[in-house]
């Protein structure tokens, strides 16, 4: 068994190789950088990462699934299964989604931001993806269900 100290300097050692494979693989993440949804992410912690001479990137640690960061809100193909990843970010947690019945959606919860506009627990992400510019209640707490019926939410 390992003692305190040496797990914590095993774990510093990890943290500047694993930061050392980031800056050689910087220009090659360049490109993912350029927004939040490009970014990929894992369910679990990264404890190890190598970075190849051609720039493929091995990760290692305790998670099972790696895929593109989606936020609090994403759509997905019932048939194929593929997440549409162009959709804005939500900073927060969704709980309630009501179709606009246009093609957008009103989203509701605890969230300060979607797509980088501050929206306050209550947005509308048009058919196009774009936050809806005219729409902020601002509500004062977090929206927790939403009905559309005719044009009233």
């Amino acid at each position: 068994m390992r003692s305190r100290s040496s797990r914590w300097r095993l774990r510093a050692a990890l943290a500047v190789l694993a930061l050392g494979a980031l800056a050689l693989a910087a220009p090659a993440l360049g490109a993912l950088s350029a927004s939040p949804q490009a970014t990929w992410v894992t369910d679990g912690t990264v404890d190890a990462i190598a970075v190849a001479p051609d720039g493929t990137q091995y990760l290692g640690g305790s998670f099972s699934l790696v895929g593109p960061r989606t936020g609090g809100f994403a759509v997905a193909d019932t048939a194929t299964g593929a997440v549409n990843v162009g959709l804005p970010d939500v900073r927060g947690t969704v709980v309630a989604i009501a179709s606009d019945g246009a093609g957008g959606w009103f989203l509701g919860g605890a969230f300060s931001s979607v797509g980088g506009v501050a929206r306050s627990n209550l947005a509308h992400v048009r058919a196009d993806g774009v936050v809806d510019p005219a729409f902020a209640p601002n509500p004062d707490g977090a929206v927790r269900a939403l009905a559309l019926v005719g044009g009233t939410l």
